[in-house]
Formats: structure tokens, sequence, C-alpha cells
């Protein structure tokens, strides 16, 4: 629910064409990721510009993370400016083991695909070329990326309600688990930019309408 929310108030914010590649193990239909995976191929369905490709099994997924990889260098090195954007929505990470991180905290080592997701980390952003990390939990999350040494790679972070020790390594404060009123039963997330400590609660499936196209984030100041 959440991840397909932001993915779609993303390309609904952007003005240049968005191509989505959406990383995920296989899965049964009814699995709870199936929710977000459903919502961005409906985004890409109805929105204007943008392209979604999906990539199950361990193959897949590791040569569109190299091929992502090299994109970005390309970009990179290009005189002029790339006019359109990239997401790598990778969904349940702790899912592809690939992407798991050694255990030897000492002596951190990656497989090709992990450190091609670093080297996406590190540097796609100024070329237009944005990672979306979905994990269920921050327990998760840590088979993929060491907490206190790469969580610091991801500028804008984004939960459900989650208990205090949670919202306080995700967000340096307790906001995220001060997200519910207790008198009101609908779930809400937040969304906060690391770099300028301002944050947004919003309810992550009420549909708007932005610039012509749905987009599922309704703000709220925080």
């Amino acid at each position: 629910m959440l991840c397909g929310a932001l993915v779609s108030a993303i390309a609904c914010s952007e003005q240049a064409s968005l191509g989505i590649d959406v990383l995920c193990a296989p899965m049964e239909d009814s699995d709870p990721t199936m929710t977000a995976l459903g919502a961005i191929r409906s985004l890409a369905r109805r929105a204007r510009d943008v392209r979604m490709d999906l990539h199950r099994g361990a193959a897949a997924i590791d040569a569109a993370l190299l091929a992502a990889a090299d994109d970005v260098r390309e970009r990179g090195t290009a005189v002029t400016p790339p006019a359109s954007r990239r997401l790598v929505v990778i969904l349940d990470p702790e899912r592809i083991p690939s992407l798991h991180r050694s255990p030897d905290a000492f002596r951190p080592s990656h497989g090709p695909s992990g450190k091609a997701l670093r080297d996406i980390l590190d540097g796609g952003s100024p070329v237009g070329t944005h990672v979306v990390l979905s994990i269920a939990s921050l327990s998760q999350l840590s088979i993929v990326l060491d907490e206190r040494r790469e969580l610091g790679r991801f500028m804008h972070r984004a939960s459900l309600q989650v208990s205090e020790d949670d919202s306080y390594t995700l967000f340096r404060s307790r906001r995220g688990a001060a997200l519910q009123d207790p008198d009101d039963p609908v779930s809400m997330a937040l969304c906060m930019d690391m770099e300028s400590s301002t944050s947004t609660r919003f309810r992550p499936y009420a549909p708007i309408e932005t610039g012509g196209s749905a987009s599922t984030v309704q703000k709220e100041a925080v």
C-alpha cells in the first residue's frame, strides 16, 4: 500500500518521462506485496510517459541491477543531462539472496548485485536515477543493509506507524510512533526529508488528482 502510493506520487510530480524497474522475488498472488505491484502496474497503464518493467527471479533481478548501475555510469559521463528519470523499485529485498550482505561486520562484502545497488545509491540521484526500497521491518532491512553505515544513503524515508525505537532509527525522532489518532481507525503514514528534517503525515491510499494524473497521497503537514 505505502510503496505503491509513494511511487504514484513520485510519478505524478515528474515533468520528464519516467522508467520504473520493479524487482521482486517470485511470490503468490495472495502475498501482500502484490498490492504494491498492482498499484505500480495500474499507474504505468494510465499515466502518460511512464513505463514499467518487471524483473522477477534471481537472474532477471541481477541483470536489471547491473544494467541500472551501468546506466548510472553512462548518465554521469553524458555531455547533455538525460531528460528521462528512472526509479529502481525493490520489493522485499530480504527475499533476494543476491542482495544479502555479508554477516561479517568487520569485513563487509557484497556480491555483484549488492555492489550494483550501492553504485546506484551513490551515483544515481544526481543523474535522475533513484532507488525505492520497500521492506516490512527494520529487522529485515538489516539483512540487506547495515543500518549504522548505510541507512544514511536514503535521504527520504517513509513508514506506517512503528515503535519508538524504530522511529528513532528511521527518522531520528518519535514522529513515526505518533501517527495514529486513537479515535481514528484510518492508517496514516509519514514521509520525511532527512536533509531538511521536514515531514509529511499522509493517508497512503486516498486518491487525489495531481496535474491530470491520479496520485494516492493525501498530505497533512506535520
